[in-house]
């Protein structure tokens, strides 16, 4: 057996598919079990009868998590008869990628016009993000501005400028 992600992967992308080949076609029944930090992740199966099969997670997995793959020997048959049961499970362990957080949404958006010059910023991110004040900059007119922020470790940063910004 052979798969891919091979066993001890790091970096596998969080939405990508799993491949499981055999050395012959087979039949699974309740073959294959997919755990991502211990919780159990849901996926569509398709290779029925053939050498390869591909588990195509049914959301993306966990960001930096630690995942096993295991394929069932119980559930592996040939398709010879009479039908080989497999002689043991298959374990792979892999990592999923930590991706970098993005910047969903910001309040005032972008080029906002007729914003308050004692407008609070609002940055919202997709994962909770911890940052220092030096994470920040701002300006108006080319001229920088003293900012402090409040959220660490949120989704969500208010960024309050240290005086009125300038009109």
């Amino acid at each position: 057996v052979s798969t891919v992600p091979v066993n001890n992967q790091q970096g596998v992308a969080v939405g990508a598919p799993l491949t499981i080949r055999f050395s012959e076609a087979v039949n699974a029944t309740s073959a294959f079990t997919l755990l991502c930090n211990g919780q159990a992740q849901n996926f569509d199966t398709t290779g029925q009868g053939t050498a390869e099969f591909t588990l195509t997670p049914a959301a993306p997995l966990p960001q930096n998590a630690e995942c096993v793959l295991t394929v069932i020997a119980a559930g592996i048959t040939d398709l010879d008869p009479p039908p080989t049961p497999m002689a043991q499970n298959v374990v792979v362990n892999f990592r999923t990628q930590d991706l970098a957080p993005r910047v969903i949404a910001t309040d005032p958006a972008n080029n906002a016009p007729n914003v308050s010059p004692s407008a609070r910023l609002t940055v919202t991110y997709n994962e909770p993000v911890t940052a220092t004040n030096l994470a920040y900059q701002l300006a108006c007119n080319e001229r920088a501005q003293a900012v402090d922020f409040s959220g660490n470790g949120t989704v969500a940063h208010v960024i309050t400028p240290a005086a009125a910004l300038p009109v």
